[in-house]
């Protein structure tokens, strides 16, 4: 991210937590690969059981190999490990899983959006 002003030298090579807009140097002992590792697993513990759970409760069998495949649309799928890790899960029940285009021109953006404008049409 680029700022308009320079940014305070008390948060050079520091890892900050972003609060009201505010840059809040976080002094931790941890190497930037323990923190790598605690930032990837917290996002496998939401996003990944998450997934796991609304397809076993969308399944009619409640099995997460009903489904050939998935796709995954919204802010998440713009991230850059989150699909990754939906994937990688998905893929060891035969699923495949992968990024979502909507209409050919948003990307995985506006997914809700555009679902509510064309149901409104079919009724």
């Amino acid at each position: 991210q680029f700022f308009n002003d320079p940014l305070s030298p008390n948060l050079y090579a520091k890892n900050v937590l972003v609060k009201n807009g505010e840059l809040i140097p976080i002094d931790i002992q941890n190497t930037m690969e323990r923190i790598r590792e605690i930032r990837r697993e917290s996002k496998k513990r939401v996003f990944v059981t998450n997934s796991k759970r609304a397809l076993r409760k969308i399944s009619l069998t409640k099995n997460i190999r009903d489904f050939e495949f998935v796709i995954i649309v919204g802010g998440s799928a713009l991230d850059f490990e989150i699909p990754e890790m939906i994937t990688e899960a998905l893929s060891k029940y035969g699923v495949v899983a992968g990024c979502g285009n909507i209409r050919g021109t948003e990307g995985p953006r506006n997914a809700v959006a555009t679902g509510l404008v064309l149901g409104d049409r079919e009724c």
